[in-house]
């Protein structure tokens, strides 16, 4: 059996089907409509969306005693393998979901320890750059021109002083935004340096990050009947304890 239309064709094995899709264990890795499947998934495929390349009679299974074999199957027994069916291919989701998760998680760990080792070697990068100014400064201080100097000596060398002060400054300045990007915490992580890490993980596995993003909506909507249903329960109690507490008030 072939899943897809035109040039995006897959190999797959029909497993079943119901009234409007065939369930498919797919044979390799492809992409579906809306969905990326890998070898070994179970998934539900449109009817029009697969392509029979052999025909029953080829199989030695003619067509109308198929046929007559399935009607001939008690209809509970119809009801229970689509139930089965879609009881794998939701088993088939939740594990790939679970995959998706676990890479996702995984890469982010990477990209965070790297984005920790960046700022320590920037750190390292800015107090030795502060150090040498400190230890330049120093010595242009030693030598200071003599009262017997001309003003535009003491002109030049106040000038010296002042740029490696500045220059002092600047680094220190920088120096302590990068170790406060190590310790603060982030809008939408528990440190900046995670949200960083992300910002970066995004940008080079969008893929990844798309499935992850569908995966988290999923699982947002699954949550909102339950909050609901609490937010209900809620106001009924508040309505109840008003009633009761009117009669005592008057």
């Amino acid at each position: 059996m072939i899943a897809g239309q035109g040039d995006d064709e897959f190999p797959c094995e029909i497993m079943g089907e119901t009234k409007t899709n065939y369930v498919c264990r797919m044979l390799g890795d492809g992409v579906l409509p809306r969905k990326h499947v890998r070898l070994g998934d179970v998934v539900k495929v449109p009817k029009r969306a697969v392509r029979i390349e052999t025909p029953d009679h080829e199989r030695g299974i003619p067509r109308q005693d198929k046929t007559q074999e399935e009607s001939a199957l008690p209809q509970g027994t119809g009801e229970s393998l689509v139930a089965q069916l879609d009881s794998a291919v939701n088993q088939a989701d939740q594990l790939r979901d679970q995959q998706v998760q676990q890479q996702y998680s995984d890469q982010l760990g990477v990209y965070v320890q790297e984005k920790a080792q960046q700022i320590d070697r920037l750190q390292s990068s800015l107090a030795a750059a502060l150090t040498s100014e400190q230890a330049q400064l120093q010595a242009i201080q030693q030598r200071a021109p003599g009262w017997t100097a001309g003003k535009k000596t003491h002109a030049q060398w106040e000038q010296q002083v002042a740029r490696r002060k500045t220059r002092i400054a600047q680094i220190a300045l920088r120096l302590d935004r990068v170790g406060e990007i190590e310790e603060a915490a982030g809008v939408y992580a528990e440190r900046k340096i995670e949200e960083l890490a992300e910002h970066k993980l995004r940008l080079d596995k969008p893929e990844l990050t798309l499935e992850w993003d569908k995966i988290q909506h999923r699982e947002r909507q699954a949550t909102i009947p339950n909050i609901e249903q609490r937010r209900s329960i809620t106001e009924e109690l508040v309505q109840t304890l008003n009633l009761i507490r009117t009669p005592e008030s008057e």
